[in-house]
């Protein structure tokens, strides 16, 4: 009832107004605009929210990933690393992948998904060069089918695999707090967006004199750093609350003997 007591002495006080300043009603008119536009922005921003959720429903590529290595002259193994020196222990470490194809799509190879890839070997198998790394902001080769290390050795040994994958469009890593508010842990900004606009929606309160302000509740007040929040402030005040995706870790073991075709590992990434 407060407010709209409030409301009803501020129109008794324009009309007092109005009456001692003839200049008055041109402001009154500009405040009437000014609220028409506010209308028409909070529609516009409902029609963007309901397009984000129809554009972030679509369907997401899935990559089939294969890892498997190869050897060479490992004392009566099975050999299959044809194209190694004669006589010199050696083994070769193969990522490789295949996406589906979409018709009118350009074919992309499985290189072109990713921003980079690194890869470390057991430092006490190999205290030096243990370090490989492929980075796309770097390397301008033309992409490949997949990436291939090849190390001269005659020990079984580790590799710990990290992919950072190129999605389009980008994905990020919500802050811990955030993320267990939301129930929500890597989405691209849309989704992100969408997310937490239900939540204010569903746990805020809209305040009755301008209603294009939410209050937010305390969790949400502690994480932010804020008591109310508008459409349009989302995507500045989540920035600082976004971090890169983690990359893909895939711990893979390096066998030197037996048939390197069942010690395939295949994996699928969105």
């Amino acid at each position: 009832r407060a407010p709209r007591k409030k409301t009803a002495d501020r129109r008794e006080s324009l009309k007092k107004i109005s009456k001692e300043i003839p200049e008055c009603g041109i402001f009154q008119e500009l405040s009437a605009y000014e609220k028409r536009i506010d209308s028409l922005l909070i529609r516009k921003q409902m029609a963007l929210q309901d397009a984000i959720q129809s554009v972030t429903s679509r369907p997401m590529k899935t990559i089939s990933m294969s890892i498997y290595n190869t050897f060479t002259d490992q004392g009566g193994a099975y050999n299959v690393e044809s194209n190694a020196s004669a006589g010199v222990p050696s083994w070769t470490l193969r990522i490789e992948g295949s996406v589906p194809v979409t018709p009118g799509s350009n074919e992309k190879k499985f290189t072109a998904f990713f921003k980079k890839v690194v890869i470390q070997l057991d430092p006490q198998h190999y205290p030096e060069n243990n370090l490989i790394e492929w980075d796309r902001t770097q390397d301008h080769s033309l992409d490949s089918d997949g990436f291939e290390v090849h190390r001269v050795g005659d020990y079984p040994t580790t590799a710990k695999i990290l992919m950072h994958v190129a999605y389009s469009p980008a994905r990020y890593k919500l802050q811990e707090n955030l993320s267990e508010l939301l129930k929500l842990h890597t989405e691209t900004r849309a989704r992100i967006i969408v997310r937490l606009w239900q939540y204010i929606k569903s746990h805020g309160t809209q305040d009755e004199t301008d209603r294009r302000v939410f209050h937010l509740n305390p969790e949400l007040q502690q994480i932010l750093g804020k008591q109310t929040i508008t459409f349009t402030e989302m995507p500045d005040l989540l920035r600082g609350h976004l971090s890169p995706p983690d990359p893909v870790v895939i711990d893979y073991s390096i066998q030197l003997s037996g048939d390197p075709l069942k010690n395939i590992q295949t994996y699928e990434l969105q």
